[in-house]
């Protein structure tokens, strides 16, 4: 094939996954699904017919693309927000992956009749929840959760793969002939160990570079980051340790960090991480040949089935029961236990290893068996969660699922501009009522000293106080003063909250913690508000989080 011609079927991929991103999310259907019917129509049984069977180049292309879909993960976590549900996910990320593993190699052996081994694979390379399908759900649908099952969910998806990946490296050395004791700790030591010092290394140096060297503006920051993750990934990988560990741990910590230019970077991630995902599910599509699929339905869909309803919501009602969460939210994390991308990569892995290490064949299809439960999990797993979360009553309608990611900031549709006041500025001495603003420009808070506050026009500015302008326009960058970032949240005010038909004041009163609301939206209003400043229902309060 040409290398123009291949260009072009490059460009009409990408075209057409955008395009079908619009399409699937209006009608409702996971855009992840979407991906996979595009390569099956590119593919061998489709209308190009490309015949594309090699596992190899599919299994590097895919651990990269994992990797940076894992670090983009772990860079939009907010950690000071996901930790609160932080132990049940550890739990269900380490604990949880080898319960729901080891039930479905139960199934698999005694039920299905694969050998132990064949089955321990199956239920290694099945057991984790994919951070990229949670993501596109809980982000597409803006599935905001009670209780911090959104925290709960995120934290688990981003960071229960490098438990599947050891399990399946482990289960494989059974498949070769090199399992042993040894072996198996001197893996599992390793991999953590490693993958943990791997991790921690790329994000101290990326936090120390980034503060150092000012690549905000240039475009060069976001290539690297992208650069970060390649290396956090890849020295792991070399040294013996979990690659997967590695890029999640020091995806949280770099974009938990202060690094300039935030929005911007997380913007960049966020497209990453679509392409990254239409690349992997691309290639299952084209990977697959869906002649071969009706060979294996009745054993994929009995395996699909059992980890659906039987293996998952066993180890998540073990696990989750112990810190008296409602059985409300046991159903809907049982539910949201997704397999998807990581699935899919650690399927081709174990093929590409069998093959190029001249090992016996598995007695079964493992790729259109995890094709099948993977077609299954997004388009009827996927497809309900939404609809559970709603009939579980366990959607905050008063709580915005963005708020768990980094960048939620970039949300307000508010430009904030800081201002520091000097002795020889014209605003100095004069009240705010005496200030002209350029057109459609607000004062919306002064600080001084330590000390924040809503200006009134009877307010005197003063040399070294800080103003923050607001007006109506998309937010470059969370404004920074000599105390740091500011940082915002949006609270929406819902018929019968506790805020309703009171004035700040009062409602200020009545928070054990009080917040200070810098604005108030109402419809296309923007409100700079009072103590006596009235809330009404369908007001947007925007707090800062400083505070």
């Amino acid at each position: 094939m040409q290398f123009s011609v291949l260009l072009v079927l490059c460009a009409l991929v990408l075209l057409a996954g955008v395009l079908l991103y619009n399409v699937s999310f209006r009608l409702g259907i996971p855009v992840l699904i979407a991906f996979i019917l595009l390569g099956m129509f590119f593919g061998a049984d489709g209308l190009f017919k490309i015949d594309f069977s090699n596992y190899e180049a599919a299994s590097d292309i895919c651990s990269a693309a994992l990797a940076l879909i894992i670090f983009s993960g772990g860079f939009s976590t907010r950690w000071q927000s996901a930790k609160k549900g932080a132990d049940r996910a550890i739990l269900l990320s380490t604990a949880g992956v080898i319960l729901t593993a080891a039930g479905t190699a139960a199934f698999c052996h005694f039920i299905v009749g694969f050998t132990p081994a064949e089955s321990f694979l199956v239920g290694s390379v099945t057991g984790s929840t994919d951070a990229a399908s949670v993501f596109s759900v809980l982000r597409s649908k803006n599935l905001s959760l009670k209780d911090d099952t959104a925290s709960v969910l995120e934290l688990e998806s981003g960071s229960n793969d490098p438990a599947a990946a050891l399990l399946m490296f482990i289960a494989l050395s059974f498949l070769t002939g090199t399992a042993s004791f040894t072996f198996i700790t001197r893996t599992f030591i390793l991999q953590i160990f490693l993958g943990t010092a791997a991790g921690l290394f790329s994000a101290v140096a990326a936090g120390f570079l980034l503060t150092k060297i000012d690549l905000s503006g240039t475009g060069f920051d976001a290539v690297f980051v992208l650069g970060i993750a390649i290396f956090a990934y890849s020295v792991a990988v070399l040294t013996g340790g979990n690659g997967y560990l590695s890029v999640y741990i020091a995806g949280i910590f770099v974009g938990n960090s202060s690094v300039p230019g935030k929005k911007q970077l997380a913007n960049f991630m966020n497209g990453i991480t679509g392409l990254a995902q239409l690349l992997v599910f691309f290639l299952l599509g084209l990977l697959s040949t869906p002649s071969r699929i009706p060979e294996i339905t009745l054993e994929a869909l009995g395996i699909a089935l059992f980890l659906a309803l039987v293996a998952r919501p066993a180890a998540v009602v073990l696990l989750m029961a112990p810190f008296k969460c409602s059985w409300r939210q046991i159903v809907l994390v049982s539910l949201a236990g997704l397999t998807g991308a990581s699935s899919i990569v650690f399927a081709v892995v174990a093929v590409t290893t069998l093959q190029t290490g001249g090992y016996p064949p598995l007695g079964f299809d493992l790729y259109h068996i995890v094709f099948v439960i993977v077609l299954f999990s997004i388009g009827i797993k996927g497809f309900l969660l939404p609809r559970a979360a709603e009939k579980l009553n366990m959607i905050d309608s008063g709580y915005d699922i963005m708020s768990i990611f980094t960048g939620y900031e970039d949300k307000i549709p508010v430009h904030f501009l800081p201002l520091k006041v000097t002795a020889r500025h014209p605003w100095c001495g004069k009240k705010v009522r005496e200030t002209v603003l350029p057109p459609g420009m607000l004062l919306v808070l002064l600080i001084r000293g330590s000390r924040h506050r809503i200006p009134t026009g009877e307010t005197e500015i003063m040399e070294g106080d800080y103003l923050l302008l607001g007006t109506a326009s998309a937010i470059d960058s969370a404004p920074e003063t000599s105390q740091g970032t500011i940082a915002f949240a949006e609270y929406t005010v819902r018929q019968g909250d506790s805020r309703c038909g009171k004035d700040l004041r009062t409602a200020a009163a009545d928070m054990e913690e009080p917040q200070l609301v810098i604005l108030i939206k109402r419809g296309r209003k923007i409100i700079i508000p009072q103590g006596r400043t009235l809330i009404r229902a369908g007001d947007i309060l925007v707090i800062e989080k400083n505070r």
